[in-house]
């Protein structure tokens, strides 16, 4: 412990977290409570601890919430060294707290939980104008309790008021910094709403977006917008969400500038996933299950729906395509039923094309054969014409152009009544007509939390019309908690069918 470690009112008990400028000691005061001392480490000058400590205390005063740390006092020991004595939470930093976490789904649950808290203190902050510009999973606590705070204001900034970076440099972590942090003039609070979409990222998929070797390839693969995107780490991300972060991570701020857009954007997964918030922070704090597993089979149908729901609304082929390989890679088995749907739409347009060539290619043939039956009868009446002329006037074939034959022995050509032509058949209509008669169609109408099976396949898509083949199919629903419900349907020619919950 170094020697500037005492204060007095405060029994210095041990060393609790250490940063790039200050280190943070656990203390016990007269009153008997715990509080947590933070004090600039050696390498800074005082005087540059005291402005920093000054600007923190001023900044965190203005904002009321349970959500940060709360600071009560600036004081100055005997040796002339700063202490900022501050709320003391019982709990563990997100780097810690998360290396034990590998389930996909886990991830991602707690990566929404904790992203949608931080948003709703980062907005108490945004509304003094008040940015925290050093965003990352050790300044983000849960105490035991499962509350979220945010910690560490050392490099808060007010935006109604001037001033410059500690010591000169440009202070914070590389890998949570936005392109626009390096310019201290012009700082707003997309700074924290970065910070966090990166940390979204780094919760949800165990990876930072941007890799690198030293801070200038961090930086170039920032300013270049070079990151996977987070779906291809984590499959059940959600297709809005991942375009949301992704959007963000690439300097693109026109939709969330404001971080409740964000935070609404969560808030809209957190209630399709029907999330607790609060049960799965408090499991996380008590090192207990998240999520069970028959919560997380719930949780994995409902991410298939969304996914499956965004493949069907997409029109932008490219998104549509990677939209397509996330939903192979969450379930090829759905996925190729609906492959299969695909394959008849093809089919019955790829009969009709087919239909049209044919009669294209039977219309052609017929002409020919008309052109074939006149041709004979045109050269037979030729050829005695010309044998009649032979012998009447015995010319030969070098002046036959000169020789004017006689009326009487021409013979007329005679051309043959054309037939009436058959009317035109519609072969496409007809082939498209054959395969209506076989389909029939099928609107589910039931709420989205229950499961609609058909012979054992689960229906993804919810009142819209579906093609089915005619016949009978077996119905199953489900919901959770409660019993299932079989029944049968029969589908028939071209009518609709409706499953409803009566």
């Amino acid at each position: 412990m170094q020697k500037f470690c005492s204060l007095p009112g405060y029994t210095i008990l041990r060393k609790i977290g250490a940063g790039t400028t200050s280190d943070v000691y656990l203390a016990s005061g007269i009153d008997s409570k715990l509080y947590a001392l933070k004090v600039f480490n050696k390498y800074l000058p005082d005087e540059i601890g005291r402005k920093a400590f000054n600007r923190e205390l001023l900044n965190l005063k203005k904002i009321k919430t349970n959500r940060i740390v709360s600071v009560y006092d600036l004081v100055k020991n005997s040796d002339g060294n700063y202490f900022l004595i501050q709320e003391f939470i019982d709990g563990e930093n997100l780097k810690d707290k998360f290396l034990e976490v590998t389930d996909p789904i886990t991830r991602l649950t707690l990566a929404l939980a904790v992203c949608a808290e931080v948003l709703l203190a980062l907005e108490e902050c945004h509304n003094k104008n008040i940015i925290h510009r050093d965003i990352k999973p050790e300044n983000i606590l849960i105490d035991k309790s499962g509350r979220v705070v945010v910690t560490d204001f050392g490099l808060s900034k007010n935006l109604n008021i001037s001033d410059k970076s500690i010591h000169g440099q440009i202070l914070g972590s590389p890998q949570y910094m936005s392109l626009q942090h390096f310019d201290n003039e012009n700082q707003s609070e997309v700074l924290d709403i970065y910070s966090i979409c990166v940390l979204f990222y780094n919760l949800a998929t165990g990876e930072s977006p941007f890799q690198g070797s030293n801070i200038d390839e961090i930086l170039n693969n920032k300013r270049h917008a070079v990151f996977k995107p987070p779906y291809k780490l984590n499959k059940f991300i959600p297709v809005e969400l991942s375009q949301a972060i992704q959007k963000v991570l690439s300097n693109n701020f026109d939709t969330f500038n404001k971080s409740y857009k964000l935070r609404y954007l969560l808030l809209q997964t957190i209630e399709n996933l029907n999330l607790d918030v609060d049960a799965i922070l408090l499991n996380f704090s008590e090192k207990k299950s998240v999520i069970s597993d028959k919560k997380k089979q719930y949780i994995q149908d409902s991410l298939e729906s969304l996914v499956f729901s965004s493949f069907q609304k997409e029109k932008h082929k490219s998104t549509k395509h990677n939209i397509l390989y996330q939903l192979i890679d969450i379930d090829p088995d759905k996925y190729g039923e609906y492959k299969k749907q695909k394959k008849i739409k093809f089919f019955a347009s790829f009969v009709s094309l087919m239909a049209v060539c044919m009669f294209a290619l039977n219309y052609s043939l017929l002409d020919k054969e008309s052109e074939l039956k006149l041709n004979p009868i045109k050269v037979t009446q030729e050829s005695k014409v010309s044998s009649a002329l032979d012998k009447t006037y015995n010319v030969s074939e070098k002046n036959i152009t000169n020789v004017k034959p006689n009326k009487k022995q021409i013979i007329k050509k005679v051309t043959p009544k054309s037939q009436p032509k058959k009317p035109k058949r519609s072969i496409v209509k007809e082939s498209q007509k054959k395969l209506e008669e076989k389909i029939g169609y099928l609107i589910v109408n039931v709420p989205s939390d229950i499961k609609v099976f058909i012979d054992g396949k689960k229906v993804l898509t919810l009142g819209e019309k579906l093609n089915y083949p005619v016949g009978t199919y077996k119905v199953k629903m489900t919901k959770l908690g409660f019993k299932p419900i079989s029944s049968k349907i029969k589908i028939t020619d071209g009518q609709e069918t409706y499953i409803n919950l009566d």
